[in-house]
């Protein structure tokens, strides 16, 4: 079901828009960072998503806010096409890494909540969530990290 989606999408995209290697790259990096995150641990794949880029700080105001909201569609896509189950993490995590490999400045956020316990992740830029909220998770979590 999911490889139809995939495939389907790709087909839309090309024959339309021209984002289809960025949404193949976002694809990639959910899967890397699926695979890394249960090979390697958190805090190699925080340090490797989360790390500088090579532009870093280069990019034009308007470009950010571009690439942001390319990245945070290309998320959204990418992981409800993805064979891999992927959850608030690593879709988090992937969308930082887009993001910094192309200069823009994004933050990951692992936030908890005490009762009952729970956990959710998202990409900031600018303090602005580039995820799909959750509905009232973002005033019932504390954040323990941004990076």
């Amino acid at each position: 079901m999911r490889a139809q989606s995939l495939a389907l999408y790709i087909q839309k995209v090309a024959s339309g828009a021209a984002h289809t290697h960025h949404f193949l790259e976002m694809y990639l990096l959910l899967a890397i960072v699926s695979i890394e995150l249960s090979k390697k641990g958190m805090r190699r794949v925080l340090q490797r998503c989360t790390s500088p880029g090579p532009l870093e700080a280069m990019c034009s105001e308007s470009e950010e806010a571009r690439l942001v909201e390319l990245a945070r569609m290309l998320s959204n896509q990418a992981s409800r096409a993805h064979f891999l189950e992927n959850a608030c993490m690593e879709r988090a995590l992937a969308t930082c890494w887009f993001l910094r490999r192309r200069g823009v400045k994004a933050d990951f956020v692992l936030a908890v909540r005490k009762r009952p316990f729970s956990g959710h992740a998202w990409a900031e830029w600018r303090g602005r969530r580039l995820d799909d909220p959750l509905p009232g998770e973002i005033r019932i979590c504390t954040p323990i990290l941004r990076r």
